[in-house]
């Protein structure tokens, strides 16, 4: 790995990765990040940590349901990856919430769903946003017209602006916006298309957790979609830009270890580096009866991240019961 730093002439650099699958275009992305990055110090490090690699960053997933979906050097357990989904899909962790706290300010969910428009009222973006393509449908279809449905005002922003400027920890993702577009001109049937705009984010431990998140979200949306308009929609290809997207300093080596990975990512093919979905689906489920039990044991007892000593780790991965509905 390069010693030299890459100062840019105080030019943050631009990258643009596209690559049919996530695994795919997060190793590329790290890869042209390391290589192409800029060296800044961040607000994070402790003293003696080698700057960052820093960079904006434009991803392009072409195809974010396409088979592999998983990277095997993902930098933490497909369990807390599979938590982090129903973060962001079902709000799990929607009542840890303490605004103006020092923990857990907001959650993606809690923003999407419940934002805090500032006059006392909460608004749920993806419902109103479902609803107005519906109403659409359905008032094209009564009066014989044409579908109004690619237009450019699908967006949900997550940004309190008296709020989130002061808390500790405001949140990363800004955006996200959605576009219906017709596969040929039939207009029979259509895709969703997914961009998320990011503020700031950690390249190598953040970005595949975001994007399954943001992408089983775009997943959701055009199954719901193809219910209440009985249109055929499909998911779309998946964009996400990042303001800031970086690798920290401090795993280079120990902590997280990028320079092994980033020497793994010149010696090995990537057909050798990921995962199908069929290939760690009992993990994930085994994520989900182990959430479950965490959520049931701290409704009794109020403690986080723990489940009934009385019952074994293995009962919990093996049987413990779940919502059937954190299945889709």
């Amino acid at each position: 790995m390069a010693a030299e730093l890459n100062y840019n002439k105080g030019n943050v650099p631009t990258i643009f990765i596209s690559a049919k699958t996530i695994p795919e275009a997060w190793q590329k992305a790290m890869v042209d990040l390391w290589e192409k990055g800029m060296d800044v110090p961040t607000s994070f490090d402790a003293k003696g940590d080698p700057k960052s690699k820093d960079a904006t960053v434009l991803i392009e997933v072409q195809e974010p349901f396409a088979e592999p979906r998983f990277h095997k050097n993902f930098p933490a357990s497909f369990e807390s990856l599979e938590h982090y989904r129903l973060e962001v899909t079902h709000g799990v962790h929607d009542h840890w919430i303490e605004r103006f706290g020092t923990k857990w300010n907001y959650t993606y969910h809690e923003r999407l769903r419940n934002y805090d428009s500032g006059d006392g009222k909460k608004i749920d973006q993806l419902e109103n946003m479902m609803a107005i393509i519906e109403n659409k449908v359905k008032e094209a279809r009564k009066k014989g017209e044409d579908l109004d449905i690619t237009n450019r005002r699908f967006q949900i922003i997550t940004w309190i602006p008296n709020v989130d400027p002061f808390i500790i920890d405001p949140p990363c993702l800004q955006r996200l916006h959605f576009r219906l577009a017709p596969e040929d001109e039939t207009e029979k049937s259509y895709k969703l298309n997914l961009n998320t705009s990011w503020r700031s984010r950690d390249g190598y431990k953040g970005w595949l957790m975001n994007v399954e998140g943001m992408t089983q979200l775009q997943r959701i949306v055009a199954e719901e979609l193809s219910e209440r308009t009985d249109l055929n929609i499909k998911v779309g290809r998946y964009t996400d830009i990042s303001d800031s997207l970086h690798i920290y300093g401090k795993y280079f080596y120990k902590n997280g270890n990028f320079a092994e990975f980033y020497d793994k990512t010149k010696k090995v093919p990537i057909e050798d580096m990921v995962f199908n979905t069929a290939d760690i689906k009992d993990i994930l489920i085994e994520g989900r009866r182990i959430l479950k039990a965490q959520l049931d044991y701290e409704s009794k007892t109020g403690e986080k991240g723990k489940f009934d000593p009385k019952l074994s780790e293995s009962e919990v991965r093996a049987n413990y019961p779940y919502p059937a509905e954190w299945d889709k």
